[in-house]
């Protein structure tokens, strides 16, 4: 079986070996491959800072993408950009502390 790791899930038919003679054989179709889940870390719904918003952190992202928080007019991000972490073969979890806004 093709396997993907943490984060990607196999993409394209499964391949099967016909006999061409009897020493040799040919694979069916395409190699499969493994593509990027979109959706692997989903979007924050809460936690939007004090004076801001959950900014880019409000959609679901690949595995390590990263997200910001957006502050108000006046205020400033603090603190490090969160990254889309691996966490099991179907979903991750945002690394780090949530960010703040400071005046």
């Amino acid at each position: 079986d093709f396997a993907c790791d943490n984060g990607y899930s196999v993409t394209g038919a499964a391949r099967t070996c016909s006999a061409n003679t009897p020493s040799s054989g040919t694979w069916s179709g395409s190699a499969q491959t493994c593509t990027a889940i979109a959706s692997y870390c989903a979007a924050l719904t809460s936690g939007a800072p004090t004076n801001g918003a959950l900014g880019t952190c409000a959609s679901s992202a690949a595995l390590g993408a990263t997200c910001d928080f957006a502050c108000d007019n006046g205020y400033s991000v603090t603190g490090a950009s969160r990254t889309c972490s691996a966490n099991t073969p179907s979903s991750g979890t945002w690394s780090g502390s949530a960010q703040t806004c400071t005046a």
